[in-house]
C-alpha cells in the first residue's frame, strides 16, 4: 500500500528515541516524478538506479561496511503534500542484499504524473523517514534527484538548514534537461552538510551514469578519497 507522510508533520522537531539498530550509513533516495518528469524520463531513473546498486564499485562499498551495512529507502516526490514511499528501509550488506534491492527498484511504479517540485517538502519527508525508522546511521544522507528549481526557494533554504542542524547530509543529482545552471541553483540552496556535493547529469539520458557515480561517492565510508565538498564528479568516467 502507497504510504504517504504529509511534508509538515510535527515529528520533524521529535528527538529520535530507542532506535537501537546501528549501521554505517541510512541512505533515502527521492525521485522526482512532479509533472515536468515523462514517463519514459521516470523509466530511466528508475532503471538508472536499479543498475547502480548491481555496479561492482556499488556492491563493494555496501560489503567494506560489515555486519553494520546500510540502510537504504526510495520514495517519490512532486508537490508540497505529494510524497510516497516506493520501497521500505531495507538493510543491504551484501551483494545478494544489493540485487534484490536493484529487482524492487526495477519493478516500482510510478506513483504521481502531477504536481509542482516541492524540493523542500521531499527533504522534509526524508528526514521524517529517518526519524521514523528502528535505525542509527553513523553517516545519514538524503540524496535529492531533480530537474527543476523548488517551489518556495525561502521554504527550501529553512529546511535545508533544520536537517544538516540535525546531523543529515543533503546531496543532489541536478538533470540540466530544461534548467541549465540548474546544479548552481542545488549548490546554493539544497545541499548541505559536511563533504555535500551536487552531481550533474546533463540530461535524463546521462541519468544512469551520474547515480552511478553518485552512489559510489556517497556508500563510500572514507569521503578523503573525494574531492572537496560541494564539488561534483561529473568529469569522471
Amino acid at each position: 500500500m502507497r504510504q504517504v507522510v504529509l511534508g509538515f508533520l510535527a515529528l520533524m522537531a521529535v528527538s529520535e528515541p530507542g532506535r537501537a539498530d546501528i549501521v554505517d550509513l541510512e541512505l533515502v533516495l527521492a525521485v522526482d516524478v512532479s509533472a515536468s518528469i515523462e514517463d519514459a524520463e521516470y523509466d530511466l531513473q528508475i532503471s538508472g538506479l536499479a543498475d547502480a546498486f548491481l555496479d561492482e564499485a556499488v556492491i563493494g562499498g555496501i560489503e567494506v561496511t560489515g555486519d553494520d551495512g546500510i540502510a537504504v529507502t526510495m520514495f517519490q516526490w512532486s508537490s508540497i503534500h505529494e510524497q510516497a514511499v516506493s520501497i521500505e528501509w531495507t538493510l543491504l550488506k551484501t551483494a545478494a542484499d544489493a540485487k534484490a534491492f536493484s529487482e524492487r527498484l526495477r519493478t516500482a511504479p510510478r506513483l504521481f504524473k502531477i504536481g509542482g517540485t516541492s524540493i523542500a517538502g521531499a527533504v522534509q519527508f526524508g528526514q521524517s523517514l529517518m526519524a521514523l525508522n528502528q535505525y542509527q546511521g553513523r553517516r545519514r544522507i538524503i540524496d535529492v534527484s531533480g530537474d527543476g528549481l523548488s517551489d518556495f526557494t525561502m521554504l527550501l533554504n529553512r529546511v535545508r538548514d533544520r536537517a544538516v542542524q540535525s546531523g543529515i547530509r543533503i546531496n543532489g543529482l541536478a538533470i540540466l534537461d530544461s534548467i541549465p545552471h540548474l546544479d548552481v541553483y542545488f549548490e546554493e540552496n539544497l545541499i548541505g552538510g559536511p563533504y555535500s556535493f551536487v552531481e550533474v547529469a546533463n540530461s535524463f539520458a546521462d541519468y544512469p551514469a551520474a547515480i552511478h557515480r553518485k552512489l559510489i561517492r556517497e556508500i563510500s565510508p572514507d569521503p578523503i578519497a573525494w574531492e572537496e565538498p560541494g564539488e561534483n564528479l561529473a568529469e569522471l568516467p
